[in-house]
């Protein structure tokens, strides 16, 4: 809401599904700002990987991975946004980059319902951001 207070132009009108008054810190004037929250759309990951260095906790270290990519816990990786697609070599990069000891055979994604594996991408509209929780992340060590 103070992103969008801050950057809206004059003569735009407010709108949106979801209200939130906030308060302009230059006039003191309050303003109820409307907007859209994006859809959440859940996928899930399946990711065949090979241990090359002394991790103990392999199927851990992916999926931390993948969520703090998700999350944009990744420096330079803005991660999970609204309207981006879901890529499963992003999502394999970004093992390799936070644990470099672990070699990605193979990283395929899906919607979790319906479950449809592909490794490529899945497309996102632009009021929908997608998300991915460690539960939904199959982790097979070969």
């Amino acid at each position: 809401a103070a992103a969008l207070l801050a950057h809206k132009s004059l003569g735009a009108n407010w709108n949106g599904a979801v209200t939130v008054n906030l308060t302009d810190p230059a006039s003191g004037q309050t303003y109820p700002v409307k907007f859209d929250r994006p859809t959440d759309i859940p996928v899930k990951a399946r990711v065949t990987v090979r241990n090359l260095g002394a991790l103990t906790d392999v199927p851990a270290a992916v999926r931390q991975a993948i969520v703090d990519y998700a999350a944009g816990l990744q420096d330079g990786e803005p991660g999970f946004v609204v309207g981006a697609s879901v890529s499963s070599f992003e999502l394999a990069g970004a093992v390799n980059r936070q644990a470099p000891g672990i070699y990605v055979q193979n990283c395929e994604i899906s919607l979790v319902t319906p479950t449809s594996w592909v490794v490529g991408q899945i497309a996102i509209s632009l009021n929908e951001i997608a998300s991915i929780v460690s539960g939904n992340i199959e982790v097979i060590v070969a």
